[in-house]
């Protein structure tokens, strides 16, 4: 290599790109983002549009009633907060409602994508078991990067899809398929309709054993 910048190709000065991200932005360590979780908050107003509170959901469980004289509407927890790969799942740190890290192990993630929404930059989607989903957008200049390399570990580790297809034989997908009902009853019709033409003489012992074992081979 040069001491030009023309001696360096396209893709050594990729590569090079990537590098410097990743180093910038350790995903171990924990990176700034804006996260968007499952957990649903209600939100109120009185006639003047001013906010008067905000109750948490905490994933279904209703913790606030609403006073009379206020509008409300529905609508996820969305915070600032450090996003962290771990060895045993992923971490949000500080961000429950009591101020504790959110823990999530990779038992209870099924996989995660990088999107482009419209209108918006590279998000990444991480989808959990029960239909959850978290929406993740980095602080980060090459938020492209970082996020595909987040993608890479996580879908590495992630294992909530066996969990999520449990029950449903899915797991199993490596198996040999099983014969159905119908291809079951359609062997024995043909088999049968040989065993007649053989007991009829209308086919040798030869013949009998060859069309037979080509059928069942079949």
């Amino acid at each position: 290599m040069g001491f030009f910048s023309s001696d360096v190709s396209p893709e050594e000065r990729e590569q090079q790109r990537i590098e410097e991200a990743l180093a910038k932005y350790n995903i171990f360590e924990g990176i700034e983002c804006e996260v968007i979780l499952p957990e649903k908050q209600l939100k109120t107003s009185g006639s003047s549009g001013a906010k008067k509170g905000i109750a948490t959901f905490a994933f279904g469980i209703i913790g606030w009633a609403a006073t009379s004289g206020t509008s409300q509407n529905e609508e996820n927890r969305m915070l600032k907060t450090i996003f962290q790969v771990v060895d045993k799942g992923i971490v949000f740190k500080n961000g429950s409602m009591d101020g504790s890290d959110i823990r999530i192990p990779y038992e209870e993630i099924v996989k995660m994508e990088v999107v482009t929404p419209e209108k918006s930059g590279n998000v990444g989607v991480i989808s959990l078991l029960k239909n959850k989903v978290i929406i993740v957008k980095l602080w980060a200049i090459d938020k492209e990067i970082v996020l595909n390399h987040i993608s890479n570990i996580i879908n590495e580790r992630a294992c909530g899809a066996q969990y999520e297809e449990a029950g449903w034989g899915l797991e199993h997908a490596t198996a040999e398929p099983q014969e159905t009902k119908q291809e079951s009853n359609s062997l024995m019709d043909e088999l049968e309709r040989l065993a007649n033409l053989y007991e009829k003489g209308l086919l040798t012992d030869e013949e009998f054993a060859a069309m037979k074992k080509k059928l069942i081979k079949s």
